[in-house]
């Protein structure tokens, strides 16, 4: 094989002709091989690490011809210092364990001629497929130049004792010397060792190194070479190691002479020379052959250095200026320096040259620009100063520029803010300050008290300059008065505003049409109900928020604005972070460019609810006076029937089959009574009236009624649980609540397969959760649970569930008054329902029936029989006053009965009786006016009131006009007895 096709691979070391195939297929070793110049290359075989090729470059760096060393890793390692071995090979483990870690490091060998020789060592780890180190390719460069020039000047300017020889055990003989001493000894490299002491030293340092007994007797003692010219070592410490004695001592005499001097100019990084007084160039440095071309052959003389009239000014240097030209294109300016040296018995001249060129150009340029300065200061519009800060808290303007007075006032320099507002004096030193520990730009804001002019504000501005413990401040001052002033008022504005947003619920916002961003004032998260890292930032964020509903009509109303721009405003319900529903009203108007809009937001939820209660409440009373209107005539029949079956039953003997008839009858007529009664609870407050029952009987008996009137597929449970506290209701008014519960379940499965469960318990109810229930009172109540697994109700219609005819039924399959009348009965007794419903789940109803505060008093003994007393009844319903005289006289009452109120009315003038029964409502006369009437002559007379709806407006005039029994027809015949012996405590005799 042949490698670049220069010769064939005969003869060639097998680790050889892999490298070169290794750079010809693996670009890295090519790269690395390029990084530099190198002085030796070694590739070694780290699975058989004896094989270690060697470049023939390695081998001439420490004086040996190729055939001379062997290609194995043993020849190095002996020839290397063994200190350096050890560091070599810890480096060597760190790169092997991590590649990131290089092989780099100075090391020393021992030359063939037994010097030292410093080689700079680098080196690469090559690896296998499974990353297993299998070479080791290196590079060698010598340092030994470099490491030499750095001991010579070392030694040149701190004199370092780096003279160092070792003499044998008889004291007569050299046996190792460092660098330095060989330089000194020799100037080249040094002989082969041993070599006797007295080819070196003088007479005498031979006599004074093999004679002394003890080594501290030659410190300090001055060791000469066989020739005069070699200088001076002084001894600086000797001691024996075993046999040997070591010798360590410096240069003093290295100045004397002149290639030594003539080596330190060499490493001088300005030009310079040095020249005899005879103007004889001695040495020049490459600094000085950069600087003037003409140096760069020879400069026997100052004249030939190029540099005009140097050899003039070298004479007479105080006579002539210090900066000279370079006589080369372009010229240079160089400022010239002499120094007078004694080198042996001769004086010399070292020349120095500071190339000013770029500093004198600089200057005219400073000089221009300082003018331009000085004319820019004068046309700016504030006013400029120097102030000086000595660290200690004293101040000094340095430099004030022709408009200072007229900022700050007349002040002297020390007192620079004499006129300063008190309160704004102490933040302008303490931000000065500031500004000078940082080195920060000071910037501040402060009120002067004028002399002339009053107060004004000023802007001030400097850049800090540190010069020790001082700082120096250069920078301007501002009058800046009408345009503070101006923002001091439209802060002002702005805090009235945001005082006058927050104090009316509002949030102001602003609309980017360009970007989409959305920015919100401080009280947005109140308003919103979003905490304000989660605030919209984004017209979509904010869209997102809305009600489905109201996003749709958000975004059209967006795209008009977009379109045509002008004022909106509108309310849109949103979700909170909590997922509750709030509405907020928006109202605005686009810029005049349409690049965005300005806003304010407002909740309005509590107003929306307060607006839907009122509606329902409107709802509710126009409902309550169709049904006092229905309930009157109703009652009307009802009081009839209801009288008739009390005038039947007592006709009729105790154990006549009729009376099991008539019972029933009269069952039948209590519950319409009842039903009339219900159908008005939610339209009006119901009485005070203290009722305790026990719901479980109750609900049993309604769950039975039920059972038969529900489809076959639909399951009615209701399930066992404890004997529960009495509640304040009555039982017909539970019996209602039950059926229309279970029928608005029912009707909610439909023709599907479903089931009902119904069940009672006893509950807790805290006050977190009583705000939930329509503010019901914290405390313990019945619960009774209706649960069904029918269809399930969206949010939307579980909004409005209670609201009177509102419904999701087909026509003629409901009204809608189901649920609103539970809901109307189950809050005028104090208690709440709530419903928990979703698409498909299912809904459950819980009604929180209050407990009953003690059993009522019921009293069954019959009334004791009563004088006769003397009653007028009026109603202009025929069949009513028959009823009522037939009744009222069978309990001992004398009754004159009238159907004309104005007839009535005479009656009562001419004779008054001892109680006045009146209908509310009567043609010509109502009952309202006729008592009114009555009061004027009789204003102590007993009066009650019948009715089968009152009006709580009515009832107030009532009220007013003395009337303290109100009886419905409906309950006429059961309670009208019992008023009437409030009226009369001695009583009337009761129907038999």
């Amino acid at each position: 094989m042949t490698v670049h096709g220069e010769r064939p691979d005969e003869g060639r070391h097998y680790l050889e002709r892999e490298l070169y195939e290794r750079l010809q297929s693996d670009p890295a070793i090519f790269e690395f091989l390029q990084a530099g110049s190198l002085d030796g290359l070694w590739y070694w075989d780290l699975v058989d690490q004896e094989h270690e090729w060697l470049s023939p470059r390695f081998k001439e760096v420490f004086g040996y011809s190729v055939d001379e060393v062997p290609h194995t890793s043993d020849w190095w390692q002996a020839n290397i210092f063994e200190e350096d071995l050890a560091k070599a090979a810890e480096r060597f483990q760190q790169h092997i364990d991590d590649p990131s870690v290089p092989y780099d490091l100075i090391v020393r060998y021992r030359h063939k001629n037994g010097s030292t020789v410093w080689i700079r060592c680098r080196g690469i780890a090559i690896r296998d497929e499974d990353g297993t180190p299998t070479r080791m390719l290196g590079a060698h460069t010598d340092l030994t130049p470099l490491m030499i020039s750095r001991q010579r000047l070392s030694s040149l300017f701190e004199g370092s004792a780096d003279h160092v020889v070792t003499l044998d055990s008889d004291r007569r003989s050299i046996v190792d010397v460092s660098t330095l001493f060989a330089e000194w000894a020799w100037g080249e490299r040094r002989p082969p060792m041993p070599l006797p002491l007295e080819e070196v030293f003088s007479a005498s340092s031979v006599e004074a190194l093999s004679s002394a007994e003890d080594p501290e007797y030659l410190v300090w003692r001055e060791l000469t070479h066989v020739s005069s010219s070699r200088g001076v070592l002084v001894v600086e410490q000797a001691k024996r190691e075993d046999s040997r004695l070591v010798v360590r001592a410096f240069d003093a005499s290295h100045l004397e002479r002149l290639q030594n001097v003539a080596h330190l100019l060499q490493r001088l990084p300005t030009p310079a020379l040095i020249a005899r007084p005879d103007g004889t160039v001695v040495a020049t440095n490459p600094a000085l052959r950069s600087l003037s071309p003409a140096c760069a052959v020879n400069c026997p003389t100052l004249d030939q250095v190029g540099v005009e009239g140097l050899a003039e000014w070298f004479a007479e240097p105080d006579a002539l200026p210090t900066v000279l030209t370079t006589t080369g294109t372009p010229a240079r300016s160089l400022a010239v320096t002499r120094s007078v040296v004694e080198v042996g018995q001769e004086p010399a001249m070292i020349l120095g040259f500071v190339d000013i060129t770029e500093r004198e150009s600089m200057a005219r340029r400073l000089q221009a620009t300082e003018s331009e300065l000085r004319r820019t200061l004068e046309l700016s519009p504030g006013a400029y100063f120097a102030l000086t800060w000595d660290g200690a808290g004293s101040v000094s303007m340095a430099s004030r520029g022709p408009r200072l007075v007229n900022t700050l006032g007349e002040v002297p320099a020390t007192d620079p803010w004499r006129h300063v507002v008190a309160d704004h004096r102490d933040e302008l030193m303490l931000s000065l300050e500031a500004a000078a520990r940082d080195g920060e730009v000071w910037h501040q804001i402060f009120l002067v008290a004028h002399p002339q002019r009053g107060q004004r504000w000023i802007e001030g501005q400097a850049t800090p300059v540190r010069d020790g413990a001082a700082t120096t401040f250069y920078g301007f001052l501002l009058d800046v008065t009408e345009r503070e002033t101006a923002g001091i008022a439209l802060r002002s504005s702005r805090e009235k505003l945001h005082t006058a947003l927050e104090a009316g619920g509002m949030s102001a916002f602003s609309v980017e049409f360009g970007t989409g961003e959305v920015g919100w004032d401080h009280n947005a998260s109140a308003v919103l109900g979003h905490p304000t890292e989660r605030l919209p930032a984004t017209i979509d964020e904010l869209l997102a928020l809305f009600m489905p509903e109201s996003e749709r009509a958000a975004r059209a109303k967006l795209a008009h604005v977009l379109e045509h721009g002008g004022a909106t405003s509108s309310e849109r319900g949103i979700r909170d972070a909590d997922g509750n529903e709030r509405w907020i009203a928006l109202t605005g108007r686009a810029r005049p460019d349409v690049s965005g809009f300005e806003g304010v937001v407002w909740d309005v939820t509590d107003r929306r609810k307060e607006e839907a209660s009122r509606v329902r409440s409107q709802n509710l009373e126009s409902l309550g006076t169709l049904a006092g209107g229905i309930a009157h005539d109703f009652n009307n029949i009802l009081f009839a029937m209801t009288g008739n079956l009390a005038m039947a039953t007592a006709e009729l003997a105790t154990g006549h089959p009729a009376q099991e008839y008539l019972h029933e009858l009269k069952r039948g007529a209590a519950r319409a009574s009842a039903l009339v009664k219900r159908i008005l609870a939610f339209s009006r407050p119901a009485e005070d009236q203290n009722h305790a029952i026990r719901c479980r009987p109750i609900v049993v008996e309604a769950v039975e009624l039920l059972r038969a009137s529900l489809p076959r597929k639909v399951r009615l449970t209701l399930s066992d649980g404890p004997v529960l506290p009495l509640v304040n209701f009555e039982g017909t008014e539970v019996h209602q609540i039950v059926v229309n519960l279970v029928t608005n379940a029912s009707q909610a499965i439909g023709e599907e397969r479903g089931e009902i469960a119904l069940s009672l318990d006893r509950v807790r109810v805290r006050p977190a959760q009583a705000e939930l229930l329509d503010g019901l009172d914290p405390g313990t109540y019945v619960r009774l649970t209706v649960r069904d697994d029918g269809p399930g109700m969206p949010p939307s219609v579980q909004k409005r569930i209670f609201d009177p005819f509102f419904t999701t039924k087909g026509e003629g399959s409901g009204t809608g008054l189901g649920l609103s009348v539970v809901h109307g009965l189950v809050q005028s007794r104090g208690g709440a329902i709530s419903v928990y419903s979703a698409v498909d789940k299912g809904t459950v109803f819980h009604v929180y029936l209050p407990l009953a505060e003690a059993d009522p008093v019921r009293s069954d003994d019959p009334p004791v029989g009563a004088s006769a007393r003397r009653l007028v009844y009026i109603d202009d319903e025929l069949a009513i006053v028959r009823v009522a005289q037939r009744v009222l006289e069978r309990q001992g009452y004398q009754v004159d009965v009238f159907t004309d109120p104005l007839a009535a009315l005479a009656s009562i003038e001419k004779a008054a009786p001892d109680a006045l029964v009146t209908d509310l409502s009567m043609p010509e006369l109502s009952g309202i006016e006729l008592i009114r009437e009555v009061r004027k002559v009789h204003p102590d007379l007993p009066i009650v009131l019948t009715t089968g709806h009152l009006p709580p407006s009515l009832e107030v005039q009532a009220r007013s006009l003395g009337v303290e029994h109100v009886v419905l027809k409906s309950d006429m015949v059961e309670q009208l007895g019992g008023v009437l012996r409030l009226l009369f405590p001695e009583g009337a005799q009761s129907i038999p």
